[in-house]
Parts: C-alpha cells; structure tokens; sequence
C-alpha cells in the first residue's frame, strides 16, 4: 500500500493542509490528510474551557467534531483533580451540536489498547504522551487514526468506531523507509516507540 507522505512537509510543527484529499485503500494521498484537533478553542455555546468540574485542569486540545454531525461532536480534554499517574485518567466532554446535555467519558489511559481504540481515546492518549514529553505533537496519531478509519470495513463515520491505529502506524513507517520519506519513518517510529514504552 502506497501511503507516503509529501516530503516537504516541516514536521515538528502543526500541519494544516490546502487540500481535503482523503486517504484510501487504492490511492496514495498527495499531503497529509487533515486533522480535526485544534488548541485553545474559542469558547462557544458547545465548548468553553469554563466547562470543568471542580479542579480539574484544562488540557488545552479539544477535538473540534464535524458540524451538524451527531456522530462527531466537538469534545474538550480535562485532567481531574485526583489525577494519579499509578491510574491516569482524563475526562473527555462531548457537546451535542443541539447543545443538549454534556457527555462526560473518563478515559482510563491504562486501558486503552491502540490495536482497538476509538478517536476519543486515542487523541486521549496521544495527549497523555505528548503531556508526558514523550511526543513532540498530537498530528501523527491522530493521522494514523483517521488512516485506519477510513481504510476500515464502510460504517457510520463515526469518532467512537474503534480502529487498529497500530497496524496504521506500521504502515506509515514502512511506506516511509521504502518509499525514502525518511523523516516520515523517524516520525512514526518514535511514535511506536513511545506507545511501547508507555505500554501497561
């Protein structure tokens, strides 16, 4: 499978590609697919970082959803006030486009298995390294998780189907060392490296 990169691209920093080009099984993507996380939401009617329980802490990444669309709605990322790194836990609040009642889901860092895990979770964990210094930026596991779900059997798309975003991630790294994207390969290898290591 063809899933290189473009090799311009200056990783270390945010990305935010010109073109809506979506991966699939048959064609290799001209640049990066996009991504749907941005920091420092702008406060609205569906997110506000004043939308935390009693001293919990703002994470500062918030998935920003797909307007009108129930099943992807705008989510912000907490850490609680009993936080413990022995049982990491972060709070995720979904806010339905209707501005009905908050979602709140704990997201119990250990129990997430990557081989099988939903957006939710693994932007969740992807926070969880980058909060850690394991990771530079929340670009490349989220790249992967969208890979993987979009090369998934056709479904509702949807941020709770959960997807193998490992198997992704070793296909980016081999595309990148056969392909000569090297900086693609070094990316996504420090990627696994880090999931492993943080592995429980």
């Amino acid at each position: 499978m063809n899933v290189a990169f473009n090799p311009g691209i200056s990783y270390g920093t945010t990305y935010r590609p010109t073109t809506n080009k979506p991966v699939s099984k048959k064609e290799a993507p001209i640049s990066l697919p996009p991504t749907g996380y941005y920091k420092d939401p702008i406060p609205s009617v569906f997110h506000s970082k004043e939308d935390c329980g009693v001293g919990e802490t703002y994470l500062n990444c918030a998935l920003s959803g797909s307007e009108g669309d129930p099943n992807n709605l705008p989510c912000n990322f907490y850490k609680p006030a009993d936080y413990n790194e022995e049982d990491p836990v972060y709070i995720a609040r979904l806010y339905p486009w209707d501005g009905s009642e908050t979602i709140v889901k704990e997201i119990h860092l250990k129990d997430v298995d990557l081989t099988h895990a939903n957006k939710i979770e693994t932007f969740a964990y992807g926070i969880y390294l980058k909060d850690k210094g394991e990771i530079a930026n929340l670009d490349d596991i989220l790249t992967a998780y969208d890979h993987a779900h979009d090369n998934a059997s056709p479904c509702t798309k949807s941020n709770l189907n959960k997807v193998d975003v490992i198997s992704a991630i070793r296909e980016f790294m081999e595309a990148g060392l056969k392909q000569g994207y090297y900086n693609q390969y070094v990316d996504f290898l420090a990627l696994f490296n880090a999931i492993e290591r943080n592995r429980h």
